[in-house]
Order: C-alpha cells, then sequence, then structure tokens
C-alpha cells in the first residue's frame, strides 16, 4: 500500500468527508508518469468501483510544495465565495505535509 492509501485509512475518519462511508478497500490509479511532471496525481478507487471517489494530488519532490500550496488556496478561495460552494470545481479536503 503507498503513503497515500496509508494516509487516508489512518485518517479517514478526521478528515472533512462525512459524504463518504468508510471504503472497505482502496485503490489507486496514478497519473502522469513521466520525469518532467511537478506532480503525481492518484486518482482513489473505493470497493472496486471504476470512478474515482477522490483525486489526490502530490509534488514528486519532497519538499516542492509552492505549486500545491497555490492551488489549494486558489481552490478554497473559490470555494468560499458562495455559501454553498460550487460543485463543479473541486474542494480541498485537506492540504498537508
Amino acid at each position: 500500500m503507498n503513503m497515500v492509501l496509508k494516509f487516508l485509512v489512518k485518517n479517514w475518519r478526521r478528515l472533512p468527508m462525512e459524504e463518504f462511508r468508510v471504503p472497505s478497500h482502496l485503490s489507486f490509479v496514478a497519473a502522469p508518469r513521466w520525469q518532467g511532471s511537478h506532480h503525481i496525481i492518484f486518482f482513489i478507487l473505493a470497493d472496486g468501483q471504476a470512478d474515482p471517489i477522490l483525486v489526490v494530488k502530490v509534488p514528486r519532490l519532497s519538499g516542492d510544495n509552492t505549486r500545491l500550496d497555490r492551488e489549494a488556496d486558489n481552490l478554497r478561495t473559490i470555494q468560499a465565495a458562495r455559501f454553498d460552494g460550487f460543485s463543479s470545481i473541486p474542494r480541498v479536503i485537506t492540504h498537508e505535509d
């Protein structure tokens, strides 16, 4: 199990994910695979479903958080512009090292 799945399993109940039931099994698909990308994106799948329930983005290099910090801030700012947020724009569940 990779670090992302370990993190989710350990912290599932702590994170604001009330709309998701606790899955019995998590898996993932990762992209992109080329070295030039600054990030790796994990599509998190639950209980054998084909559609992802979460998308996790992590820096390819440890400590290279500047772009993700800015992206998370922008997403939170956009969601805060409307009382219920925007269902068509990703919502930040957590942003931590």
